[in-house]
């Protein structure tokens, strides 16, 4: 049987912005006028957004050290509402994390990390406490494809964290430990290879910010992209109208740089016993993948690193050469070339 998977190739290409002294737009008035004072803060993840009563119009969450919420009246003026004694919080996200319609909510603390389900009218009840790392930062999404918001949880000077929901709102550790010894500023999860996952963004204060690629169903591995400088926070979405999602990241100190993320087309061709798959889109690299075959083995021959995941039963995984034994597979060779989405199925074979 073949199972098709997708080989793709992507350039992250750096555009540099100056920054400018921003001038007030007009047309903004000050809000909140009457309502209760929102606390100042020295946290940059501190407010959150969301509908917590179902009212259709936005309140907040304020992560600043501690746990606290306000409700919005419908124009703008915010009550108190409810403050939880959860202490030494540095991040948290929105999420309907039990499936029952309603915006839960899930804090990051330096200590244990707290599931809060909303009963639907602002009342929030801590029901699972888990892990024990120096948490700084955190991205809600259906990870593993089951269908519920997991947690990708950013940690200071330990390894970051994958924690998946039951459908419930418990959460299990993964058992994966990535990325040791950051500080991740924000974890943004977004499809960054087009394969319809969700991958994590890492802004990182010093070392260099990085993207971790998703398998499909929560597995994650380093992409090898590293982003110089010292981030604070980090955007994705498609800036150049391309299909793909591209990141912004915001330095301190330092410019904040556009990486632009371009999928490279590809040409197939036979020559011989070799399947050729060649850059045809005008790309400043020649990116060449080479496939041939003899009585025993396959041999991959991948100069600029395309393939990015170990294939089972090969040797030579993660070099420019990779040799599989025949054994590991039967079948032919097979080739659909569907131009900026072209994929390589090889049967047995996961490239």
């Amino acid at each position: 049987m073949v199972t098709p998977t997708s080989c793709k190739a992507y350039v992250l290409v750096t555009r540099r912005f100056s920054s400018t002294t921003a001038t007030q737009p007009p047309g903004f008035v000050e809000g909140n006028i009457g309502g209760v004072a929102l606390p100042a803060t020295s946290f940059r993840n501190a407010y959150h957004l969301g509908d917590l009563d179902g009212d259709g119009d936005l309140d907040i969450a304020v992560t600043n050290g501690s746990m606290s919420f306000f409700i919005n009246d419908g124009t703008g003026v915010f009550s108190a509402g409810q403050t939880l004694a959860i202490s030494n919080t540095r991040d948290g996200q929105f999420g309907d994390l039990d499936g029952d319609g309603d915006l839960d909510f899930l804090v990051v603390t330096t200590g244990a990390n707290e599931v809060l389900l909303n009963d639907g009218s602002t009342t929030f009840t801590s029901s699972q406490s888990f892990g024990s790392s120096n948490s700084r930062s955190i991205g809600l999404s259906d990870i593993d494809g089951d269908g519920d918001l997991d947690a990708f949880i950013g940690n200071t000077s330990q390894a970051d964290k994958v924690w998946t929901n039951n459908g419930t709102g418990t959460f299990s550790d993964s058992g994966q430990s990535l990325d040791a010894n950051s500080f991740p500023y924000s974890v943004t999860m977004a499809d960054i290879e087009g394969d319809g996952d969700f991958d994590a963004v890492i802004a990182k204060y010093g070392g260099g910010s990085q993207v971790f690629l998703n398998n499909g169903s929560g597995t994650f591995s380093n992409s090898g992209l590293n982003f110089a400088g010292s981030a604070q926070d980090a955007a994705v979405g498609d800036v150049n109208n391309d299909g793909a999602m591209d990141i912004v990241i915001a330095n301190r100190p330092g410019q904040n740089p556009v990486f632009l993320n371009q999928v490279i087309e590809t040409e197939v061709t036979l020559s011989g016993n070799d399947l050729l798959i060649t850059d045809i889109n005008g790309g400043t690299s020649n990116d060449r993948l080479t496939i041939s075959a003899d009585a025993t083995d396959v041999t991959i021959t991948d100069p600029v690193n395309l393939i990015t995941t170990a294939i089972a039963g090969a040797t030579g995984s993660g070099t420019n050469t990779v040799t599989v034994p025949l054994s590991a597979f039967t079948g032919d060779v097979k080739v659909m070339s569907l131009g900026g989405d072209d994929e390589i199925n090889i049967d047995g074979l996961n490239l």
